[in-house]
Order: C-alpha cells, then structure tokens, then sequence
C-alpha cells in the first residue's frame, strides 16, 4: 500500500483532476489517495460565516458552481450534479441556521469547512471510476470517509491522534485497490466532527501511512520538492534531493510552506519513507525524506518566520531565581500561545523569546500579569516587545559535526549590514537561527543562500561619473562578465549615474541600452535615493564605484561606507582633503569591514598603493620616494625632449584625450600634488596638501588665465622656455622630469633634472614610475613602471580594485 496526498493546488481546475488520475492509475500496487480541498475553496467557505447571508449564499453558489464546471469538463455532471446540490443545501441550511443562533459557531464552521474536501473526493473518485470503465480495468476504487476513520481531540492547534482507536476504524472498513479520502477532517471521541488544523491534510495522509504500515507517502503539490530557500525569493533555490526526518521538520516548522510541520511526526515514528513531488510535472524526482539522507551537504535549507514579536525579559529577580523561566513560560503557555525561540544570557539576568505577533499583545498582558509585583518594586525591568521581526534559519543535521557553520552564517549576515537581535540554536544541532528585523528578512535569505549553495560570488556595482574613465570602465565591466561568471564570479551594474540623473536596474543594467536609458532619465542621484535603492532591494557585495572627480561625491564617502557599500574610486579628493576627514575614512573601513580602494587615485593601473602598504605591512620602512605620477606630464616632456614644440604638444596631447578638458588642470601640477599627498599619508606621514613644495609648469610670469582657447594660443610664449630647459639638462648629461618626491619628511612636486643613473631618466610616452627606497630595498630601490594616461589603463586599475573588493572565501572544511 501506498498513500498520495493532492494539495488544492494540484486540484484546482479539470485538468489538474486528470493528471492527478493519471498519477494515481500508474501505481501497480494499492494506494491511497488523500484529498485537500479544490483551489482556493477551504478559504471561500471559512469567508462565508463573515457575510452577510444573501452574500453568503451568493459565495456558496459560486463554490458549487466552480465544482459543477469541472465535473462538466470531465462528463460527470449526470453523476455529482444531485452531490452537489445536497452540499449546497447543507451548507446553506448551516448558515441560515447560524443567522438565527441554530449552531455553535464553532460546530458551523467544522461541518462547512468539511464540504470542500467531501466534494474534492467524491469528484476524483468518481472520476477514476470512469476511466476504469472506460479502459476495462478490473481496479476497484471507492470512498473512505476520514470522519469516520481518524480519531483525534478537537484541538485544531494541536491535534493528538488516538492512533490505536483510529486503526480500529479502519480495520473496520474495506480497502479496495483505490481508495480516495479527505485530508483535514477527522473526528472526535464523542463521535463530533473536528479538524486537525489549516494545511492538515499532509497530517492526515501521514497519520493514514502510519495506520496502513505503508511502503511510502507521496506529497503531490504544485512545486517539484523541498527546496533549499523559498524560490519566490530566492531566484537559484534548488530542490533539495533527499533529507532525514529531523531536517525535514526543521524546514517545515521554521517556514518551508510546502510541507505542514506536524507531517513528519508519524511518519518517522513509523519509518516510512516520504516523497515530495509535482503533480505537474511528475516525472521531476521531487524530494525524499527519510531516516538517513546521503546529501552530504551541511545544510540543507534557508528559511524564515515573519510576523514575529520578540520578547526580552530583564531583571535582578531573574538572576540566580529557582522557577522564574517556568513562571515566565507557564503563564503563557496557559494562554496557548506557542513560543517560537528561546534565548536566555549567560548572566541569567534576561530571557528572550519569539511569539506569533498576533498572540504579543495578549502575551503581555500576561507576563504584566504574571509579574505584577515584581514590575512594581522594580525587580523586573518593563517588559519589551520589538514588533515586525522574522526568525531566519539554516537547517541540516551536518551543522553539529563541521567547523565554521556559524560563522558562516553571521557572515553572510554581515554582508548585508543587517542587525542580529538574537541567536538560538537547539542541543540537537540541526538548526541556527535568528531574529532581525522582517524588512531585512528576503535580504538574509538571499545572502545566506549565496554564501551555502551558491559558490559564485556577486558583486552589484553603482557606478558614479559616465565621463571618459566611466565610460571605459562600464564598457570594460560588460565585456567581462561572461570571462568571470567561468570563474564564479557574478558581476552586475545595478545603477549608473552622472551629474544631471541615474538609471536603476535591479537585474543589472544592460550593455546595450544605458546610455540612452540614461540620457532619459530625470531623476537626480543623492544619498537619500541610495538608501532607498539600498533598502528597497537586495544588494550582494554593494560596491560604489567613483569616476568622477566632484568634490560633493566625495564628501560623501562617509555616509557611503555606513551604510555598508565598498567604495572604489578614481576620485582624489577625499584622500587629499584634510588629514581629519582622511583618517576618519580609514576609521569607519577599519570598524565596518567594508572595502575602500583607491589604488588608481595614485598610479592608474599600477599597484603603488598596494606594494607600498604590503612592504610597510611587512616591516619594510620608507626612507624615500620619488616618482613620475602624470601620465599625461610624462608624455608632454617626453615629446618636447623629442624637439617637438611645448606648445604644440600640449595640443595634441589633449586632442587624444590624454588631459583635462582643461590642459591647465595637468600643467598646474596640482594632480601630482594629491598623488604624493596620498603617498605619503599611506606612509603613515601626517601631511596637508600645504605642506608640499609646490612648482607648476607653467612659470610664474606666464598669463595662465583666460578661456582654453586664450590660454593655448599664449602657451606659444613657452616654447623656447623649454627648448632651454632641455638644452641645458643635456649639458649636464640629464633630462627634465617632472617629480614628485619624499625626502627627509619634506615634500616636493616640480620639474627636475634627471641624471641617467636615475630610474626615472628614461620614463616618457606616457608612462608612471615611482622608486622607492626602503630599509629592505636600498640603495637599489623597488621600481614601479608603466602607462598612466589615458582612461583605458585608469578603468582597468578601477577593475583590479572592483574585483579586490569581494570578501574572501576560506576553502570548504573537509
């Protein structure tokens, strides 16, 4: 003997009464088929005690209606219609009855409830006899009535089987090769009709598996098995293919939707092996629950509890009290409000716990009760409620034998800067959960399922300024993802924007259409709309990338490293602003374990900050430094060394893009400035940009002012300046460079001549370089060298950091 179960939802309409036929009909040995209600029809008939009665009736017409139709569909109208009818009359008798105070509420609502799954399994049964007719098949199939079979208290929150009484009932009747029964009813030891609960028909084909000693039970519903997180939320859940009694239960009674909580009991207690499977697609393998499972997957689900209130109780008469958990969780229990989650503090001076929110108003009134006088002398502090609160979980009885599982979850918490109230975990093992916030609930299952099932790591870029450097970067990041997703790696732009608006996807943005996406939009980006964005959706691994170079950008680092975003920027400013605002960055990096990178802010694609800070890391000390660190001042002077004209350089190097839009941004040698200013700040050097020795290209009897076009129509003015400059360098067997050095704590940026012997001497073309003396490299320093201009090289260094941004994983414990 087998026993399958039909939820509602695999019997919704005519064509879900036929494929459940099918199912049935394939099996070779006996079976039992246990039957939910049609649909949505159990939550029609609760509705119809709330109505007024001509609206009532109104409902009750449309039920049988619904009923008639797919008896219809299956040509069995001549057979059910008269069925049907006597329901109709039935219930319409019961509600008229209860208009004028005929019925007990309660003993109304038990026998109209009971009609959906009379009416389910009288259809399906009469259907199967049909087909059997039809195809000549010898099978027997007939009715059982589970109020006459199932024996069970009236408690619809707790039902208790009499499971010796009930198998006397049944040993009392005659089994056929099919037999069709309701899930939910059953009955009481008066002989009174009752209910084992909303979603009880799981119950009921357990409890009929256990009567029958049955080879096994088949949960068929509309989804193809248990699935390690809700698929609704999490886009990449996967059906969990085989899981113990123990992780089953976890699951069921810590939110899993597919399977009531209650099920498992007589299941496990009878050994009987137990599938999930979909009614829609029954050739799916679906989901076996048994006494061992072979997944060797430490966990085996995610899932959540929301409308939860959490309780914490705190005192000085809590500590070291005989009786005071017991006073606590008997006063309670004595108002049948079941607890969710215990937590107590190893001091002993608070209790924690977790209700349904619907029972927190009555479960303070009665710890306000229960304590009255204690709360009254001040023994006990008043009691707190935190409302809209979820219970997350993982579940898997590998939890209790491998290392680093909790910390694997705080983890992945962790990522999405969500707060934990607090933590429990049973002596079995099987199960770590916590309390949050419920806005925060989706956002932790999705991160904690990442972090369990789904090696591949995210990163959700927002990406700020669309000039020349954005612009590569983004070009550069869309060519990328299908060369990372091979190496695991998952990376989206969520949000680009520019000065004037910005542009959101919560998919990610797509290579083809964001700038005309975002020449369309209107809408402004602030921090205000970040935190929107950020609390609206579920961001892994946030990254704020900054291509700008706007000062109001980075005045806002701050806000954006505590809300949780890593920051990756090409933009200087905050790093050479004030010493105070500088090291108040590296503050908030340090305590939020957040990522804020910024190695182009110095050498565009090349590592300087990173070499610098790994030698210092290491014990290294920094005696000196000097570098070239304007790509686009490396290339000016290496071409006027070449003969070419100042002047007519400076043009073609900005008709390449290898400047400012503005030439007397690069030539004022401001830029270089930051860039030592950030060096030297990395070397632990306590410097403002005012402390540097400062000396532009441009002399100080040059007119610099004016429009561009003014200012590179006079830059004429300067060409036998450097003509001479270099001339002179020759004589002395040197060059001219422009140089930002550290030396003996003093700073300098300006031209200098360079020997030969200098690493810095053959630098040009556009390259960055820098030489750095050190107690480890002395006197032959560690040299750094390559290209530093242009935004191709820059979008590429801003990559390097974007990709350095995601959290580390330590290798799976074996």
């Amino acid at each position: 003997m087998k026993v399958l179960k039909f939820g509602g939802s695999s019997l919704k309409d005519a064509d879900g009464f036929i494929r459940c036929a099918e199912i049935i009909l394939s099996n070779d040995q006996a079976v039992t088929v246990v039957v939910s209600a049609s649909g949505d029809t159990t939550n029609q008939l609760e509705s119809l005690l709330q109505l007024p009665i001509q609206e009532a009736k109104q409902l009750l017409s449309e039920i049988i209606d619904s009923h008639l139709s797919i008896a219809n569909q299956l040509n069995l109208t001549e057979q059910l219609n008269p069925d049907f009818n006597d329901h109709y009359h039935q219930v319409e008798k019961l509600i008229t009855g209860l208009e004028s105070i005929k019925f007990k509420p309660e003993e109304a609502l038990i026998k109209v409830l009971m009609q959906g799954e009379l009416m389910s399994s009288r259809l399906l049964q009469t259907y199967i006899h049909q087909q059997l007719e039809l195809t000549n098949n010898s099978k027997q199939c007939g009715l059982l009535y589970s109020n006459q079979i199932i024996v069970s208290n009236c408690d619809a929150n707790e039902p208790v089987v009499d499971f010796e009484q009930s198998l006397q009932q049944l040993n009392s009747v005659e089994l056929l090769d099919i037999n069709i029964t309701q899930g939910f009813i059953a009955v009481d030891q008066n002989g009174e009709n009752c209910l084992l609960g909303r979603n009880g028909s799981d119950l009921s084909a357990a409890i009929y598996a256990a009567l029958m000693n049955a080879e096994s039970c088949e949960i068929w519903t509309n989804v193809d098995g248990i699935y390690n997180a809700d698929p609704g939320i999490v886009s990449n859940a996967q059906v969990i293919s085989q899981l113990d009694y123990q992780e089953a239960m976890e699951l069921a009674y810590h939110g899993a939707k597919v399977l009531h909580p209650k099920t498992i009991s007589p299941l496990q207690n009878a050994q009987i092996p137990c599938w999930i499977k979909n009614s829609n697609n029954p050739n799916s393998r679906g989901s076996l629950i048994t006494k061992l499972s072979l997944d060797e997957n430490a966990v085996k689900g995610v899932s959540f509890n929301e409308n939860i209130s959490l309780f914490n109780v705190s005192g000085a008469c809590l500590k070291g009290t005989k009786g005071a958990a017991a006073r606590i969780f008997s006063a309670i229990a004595s108002h049948n409000i079941s607890i969710n989650l215990i937590t107590q503090s190893s001091s002993e001076y608070s209790i924690s716990f977790c209700v349904d929110s619907k029972d927190s108003l009555a479960t303070k009134k009665t710890l306000e009760k229960e304590f009255y006088y204690e709360l009254l002398a001040q023994d006990l502090n008043p009691i707190e409620v935190k409302q809209k609160r979820a219970i997350v979980s993982i579940i898997g009885n590998g939890l209790h034998h491998k290392q680093g599982i909790a910390a694997q979850f705080m983890h992945a918490i962790s990522l999405g800067s969500i707060n934990i109230e607090a933590i429990a975990q049973g002596s079995s093992e099987t199960s770590i959960s916590i309390v949050i916030k419920q806005v925060a609930a989706k956002k932790a299952c999705i991160l904690t399922h990442q972090e369990f099932f789904n090696r591949k790591q995210r990163l959700d870029l927002m990406i700020l300024g669309c000039g020349n450097v954005g612009t590569e970067l983004i070009r550069q990041c869309f060519q990328q993802q299908q060369k990372l997703l091979s190496k695991n790696i998952e990376l989206r732009i969520k949000m680009i924007a520019n000065s004037k608006s910005y542009i959101f996807s919560k998919s990610g943005l797509n290579a083809n259409d964001w700038s005309s996406q975002l020449q369309q939009s209107n809408t402004s980006f602030d921090v205000k709309q970040l935190k929107k964005l950020q609390k609206d959706n579920v961001l892994i691994n946030p990254t704020i990338v900054d291509c700008s170079c706007s000062k109001i950008i980075s005045d806002q680092y701050k806000h954006f490293l505590e809300l949780g975003f890593n920051l990756v920027t090409a933009n200087k400013k905050a790093n050479s602003e004030s010493l105070d605002y500088y090291q108040k960055l590296q503050k908030i990096v340090q305590t939020s374990f957040r990522k804020y990178l910024y190695e182009t802010n110095v050498g565009a694609g090349l590592p300087v900050v990173k070499t610098l800070n790994h030698l210092l890391d290491a014990g290294d000390q920094l005696n000196q430094f000097s570098g070239i660190l304007s790509g686009t001042l490396s290339y000016i002077l290496g071409e006027v060394e070449s003969g070419k004209l100042f002047s007519e350089v400076v043009k073609e190097a900005q008709a390449k893009g290898l400047t400012e839009p503005d030439p007397r941004d690069d030539l004022n040698g401001m830029d270089v400035a930051r860039k030592l200013l950030i060096i030297a700040r990395e070397a632990n050097i306590k410097a403002e940009i005012s402390d540097i020795s400062l000396c532009s290209l441009l002399p100080d009897s040059f007119d610099s002012t004016g429009s561009i076009q003014e200012f590179l129509h006079r830059l004429k003015q300067l060409d036998e300046h450097y003509t001479n400059q270099f001339d002179e360098a020759r004589h002395n067997q040197a060059t001219i460079r422009y140089v930002a050095e550290l030396r003996d704590n003093k700073l300098s940026v300006g031209l200098k001549q360079v020997k030969k012997s200098d690493p810095l001497y053959s630098v040009k073309g556009g390259e960055n370089a820098i030489a750095i003396y050190s107690q480890y490299y002395s006197p032959i320093p560690l040299v750094l060298r390559g290209y530093g201009a242009g935004a191709q090289v820059t979008a590429a260094g801003l990559f390097s950091d974007i990709l350095h941004s995601l959290p580390h994983r330590e290798k799976e414990s074996l």
